[in-house]
């Protein structure tokens, strides 16, 4: 019989994705090993050997706290301790140096891990019909060129907009380099609804949601709309 090898080069991939994900859409920065593990739809114990290695790579970091725990048979209180875990700067510029066909295998990996019925990374709106289908891309159509016109100027209007450093600071970049990403999906002659939606879509709802009192706001929503037509949405 042949020995068994372990490969964690997905898992660690894909933690190291949803905390820059995280990152990139204002969410909590820090989770813990059971959120990872639930959402990823991994083992408890490879979430923890994985965290362990990112930590000691410095493209994570991570701290132990006591925390009180419910027994849920007996409602007896008790004392835990519970892993959370967040990405360092270094860890946010490794992800942005993916190849765009690594960060994109590793997104579609996590979607197929987590499996039919899984409780989504984030909320979409609307609700995906037939979210596994694909939607092809004419460059040349009128609706091609305004989607990414639009998305465009999103991208120049974030990296102009000086009170932005302050207020987002890293996070601003890491949410830039998002759009960038999912934007050159569009390059492609066909896309994956879920994916244009996961990596494209949900960068741009939470620049809009959060960005309505100035002209970012209005930007993003146009974008929002315009790629929504695209993939069939709108």
């Amino acid at each position: 019989m042949a020995r068994a090898k372990v490969d964690l080069d997905f898992p660690k991939d894909a933690i190291l994705w949803r905390l820059h994900k995280a990152v990139a859409e204002l969410e909590d920065l820090t989770f813990t090993t059971r959120v990872l593990a639930k959402e990823l739809n991994l083992p408890i114990r490879v979430v923890e050997l994985c965290v362990e290695e990112l930590d000691a790579m410095g493209l994570s970091n991570v701290r132990t706290e006591e925390e009180w725990g419910e027994n849920p048979f007996t409602n007896d209180a008790y004392k835990e301790d519970v892993t959370h875990v967040g990405i360092t700067n270094p860890g946010i510029q490794e992800i942005e140096n993916w190849a765009d066909d690594h960060y994109e295998s590793i997104a579609n990996r996590i979607i197929r891990q987590r499996g039919a019925g899984a409780e989504d990374l984030v909320d979409s709106e609307p609700t995906i019909p037939a979210a596994d289908r694909i939607v092809s891309l004419d460059h040349n159509s009128p609706e091609h060129r305004e989607a990414v016109e639009a998305i465009d100027k999103v991208v120049e209007e974030l990296k102009k907009g000086q009170p932005l450093d302050n207020e987002l600071g890293q996070e601003k970049h890491a949410l830039i380099q998002a759009i960038e990403a999912g934007r050159r999906l569009l390059d492609d002659t066909r896309m994956n609804v879920e994916i244009g939606v996961k990596l494209l879509l949900e960068p741009l709802r939470l620049v809009a949601k959060k960005y309505t009192q100035i002209a970012l706001g209005a930007l993003a929503s146009k974008a929002v709309d315009l790629v929504s037509k695209l993939l069939g949405l709108g």
